[in-house]
């Protein structure tokens, strides 16, 4: 019987987002989370941006002070965004060099961790679990 990878659904990608440091992300997985997590993290920004503009308007004098109030809100809001889901997102990325036979140290080296983080997944057991979303045929 031979085993074949499939592809993580998008609902199962953000459910798995918060996981733990040890065993394997596959790659459509990581992927998933990742477009998760930029669209939830511009979101953030714009929608705060939106508020700030309708908010603030009547309080501030010039369209200046507001441009600065409406930066200032929207930078707490994303740093905000960027320490909630700053964690998860490192411990994603170490699962998935896991997934490639790496040490999640890899995850530090700029280039080599994008290569990693491409790359298709060991087909067989690792040091660090079994291979994710495996399907009998």
């Amino acid at each position: 019987m031979k085993n074949r990878q499939i592809a993580v659904s998008p609902i199962h990608a953000v459910e798995s987002f918060i996981g733990s440091w040890k065993g394997r992300a596959s790659r459509s997985e990581f992927w998933w989370a990742t477009l998760f997590y930029y669209v939830l993290y511009y979101a953030v920004a714009y929608l705060g941006a939106i508020y700030c503009e309708k908010v603030f308007s009547s309080v501030v004098d010039t369209s200046e002070e507001l441009e600065g109030v409406t930066l200032l809100v929207t930078n707490a809001l994303q740093a905000g965004c960027s320490i909630g889901l700053g964690i998860p997102m490192l411990m994603l990325s170490i699962r998935r060099v896991h997934d490639v036979g790496k040490s999640g140290w890899c995850c530090l080296i700029p280039i080599y961790n994008l290569i990693l983080f491409l790359s298709g997944s060991e087909q067989k057991v690792n040091e660090y679990g079994h291979v994710p979303n495996v399907q009998d045929m």
